[in-house]
């Protein structure tokens, strides 16, 4: 099972970016943000390059998505910019599961479930946010030090 998901996963990195969907229109509305998830290996096609828009997502497939998303908060540091498409993300996500739920009727219980998730998900990005300005605030005052340290030498050194 992992030999076939690192599989999987190198021949999405081999295609990275050149995989064209044949099922979805660059039209709709929904495009640029499936050609982002499948380009960055969060979503994989199916025969004939088929995103299949209109399958629903099941626990497991969720699972692995959330945990790729783990994998790279965990491997990469985030910027502001990242932080933010996760957060569209998780928007676009969330109306997605809304609009299954309405339009299929998605058993309560794991609607309720999934949101929870979602609620995690945006916690741990405020965490990384929090993170990223402290680290901010952290070189700010850094900068602050060297240059009164600077500053202090040019004085001494004009005495």
């Amino acid at each position: 099972m992992i030999f076939k998901l690192v599989g999987l996963f190198m021949i999405s990195l081999a295609c990275y970016g050149q995989q064209k969907i044949t099922d979805v229109p660059a039209s709709d509305a929904a495009y640029p943000a499936i050609k982002r998830s499948v380009d960055k290996g969060y979503f994989t096609l199916m025969d004939g390059n088929k995103f299949l828009p209109e399958q629903g997502v099941n626990r497991k497939e969720l699972a692995l998505l959330l945990d790729r998303l783990d994998e790279l908060t965990q491997k990469a540091s985030l910027s502001a910019g990242d932080i933010i498409e996760l957060k569209s993300f998780s928007k676009q996500f969330k109306g997605y599961m809304e609009s299954q739920q309405n339009s299929k009727g998605f058993v309560d219980s794991e609607v309720n479930l999934i949101k929870t998730e979602q609620k995690t998900i945006n916690y741990d990005i405020s965490r990384v946010e929090d993170y990223i300005q402290q680290v901010e605030k952290t070189r700010k005052e850094q900068e602050i030090y060297i240059w009164l340290g600077v500053g202090l030498g040019v004085l001494g050194l004009m005495r």
